[in-house]
């Protein structure tokens, strides 16, 4: 069976189809988008399987993007949560160490660290759904991780990814923006993605940290 192929049509068609939602607000996200369609054109080509694997891993982020609308929009008071408790933030480049960091510093009992299936699933917030969806979203992650393992071996050593409930790094939230180098860990380099992101002003990343 061939590969779908990447558009950013195919990509938002197959996210809607998936849970039902079609607006995925602020269509700002898709220049991103596009760059990362054209970059895994211009920088790759990927082989079959890892094809699939990045058509698999972007429609879960644009799922995360509809869902995210949707709440935002039942849930307007969400913009103005606040708390005592100051955030802890982990700052660096790729390849810094700031993963090494982050998981000594989610040692501490009293740190509450976001784990990886939260990163790719966050709305509803876990708080706010039954054990038994949160299950349900856990267990989907899980097998999207055995795909992207099964297609994308050669991550393994940058970066793994072992289990939906690992302790990981929010940047992963800023990929439903399509604005995150992150997101373009699985392409043949990224160059073309890379270039538009490190050259982006700061009005137009603005509302990816808002929405962050």
């Amino acid at each position: 069976m061939a590969p779908p192929r990447i558009t950013v049509e195919s990509l938002e068609t197959a996210a809607k189809e998936a849970i039902g939602l079609v607006d995925f607000g602020d269509d700002y996200y898709r220049v991103g988008l596009g760059k990362l369609v054209e970059s895994l054109e211009q920088d790759g080509p990927l082989y079959e399987p890892g094809q699939t694997a990045m058509f698999e891993l972007l429609v879960v982020r644009l799922i995360g993007r509809l869902k995210q609308h949707s709440f935002f929009e039942q849930h307007p008071q969400v913009g103005e949560w606040s708390s005592e408790k100051a955030p802890i933030f982990v700052v660096g480049t790729i390849r810094s160490g700031t993963t090494l960091l982050y998981n000594l510093l989610a040692l501490d009992p009293l740190a509450r660290c976001s784990q990886l299936w939260e990163n790719l699933d966050p709305i509803p917030p876990a708080s706010l759904s039954p054990s038994d969806e949160v299950t349900s979203r856990i267990t989907a992650i899980d097998n999207l991780l055995k795909t992207y393992n099964e297609n994308l071996p050669q991550l393994a050593p940058i970066h793994n990814f072992n289990s939906a409930t690992q302790v990981e790094e929010c940047n992963g939230l800023h990929e439903f923006s399509f604005t995150s180098p992150s997101i373009a860990y699985a392409l043949w380099g990224g160059a073309t993605y890379y270039e538009w992101l490190a050259n982006l002003s700061e009005a137009s990343i603005a509302p990816a940290y808002r929405e962050f």
